[in-house]
């Protein structure tokens, strides 16, 4: 099976449904938007990777606190919808999300820099 690693350099803590109660609904879109616009541009820069079968992915997620990991993937929505749109968008690794598309496998929280998250 093929590997495709993409880096997005983003802090997904900013999307964690701990933070929602804090921001104001135009925020949480202008948030949503820029996390899938810089997972469109770490696929791009990892050259644009095509993946026809179903896929296995691997969250990993470097910061200096760590977040639980429901909280991590639920952050990481907007850019794994990214990352799993070629069909509506002709953008992105996988056709759809859907299970017969994607399979998260492991949702890991290291610690590391801020904004040095993998997806």
């Amino acid at each position: 099976m093929e590997e495709v690693r993409i880096i997005v350099r983003w802090d997904f803590s900013k999307l964690s449904p701990n933070q929602q109660h804090r921001k104001d609904p135009w925020t949480k879109t202008e948030l949503k938007r820029t996390c899938r616009l810089l997972t469109e541009d770490a696929w791009r820069r990892a050259g644009e990777p095509v993946i026809e079968g179903p896929a296995l992915l691997t969250i990993i997620s470097r910061r200096p606190r760590a977040l639980d990991a429901d909280n991590l993937l639920s952050a990481c929505k907007a850019a794994i919808d990214q990352l799993c749109s070629r069909g509506k968008t002709g953008s992105g690794v996988v056709w759809g999300d859907s299970p017969r598309w994607i399979t998260i496998v492991g949702i890991q929280s290291l610690p590391g820099k801020k904004g040095a998250e993998k997806v």
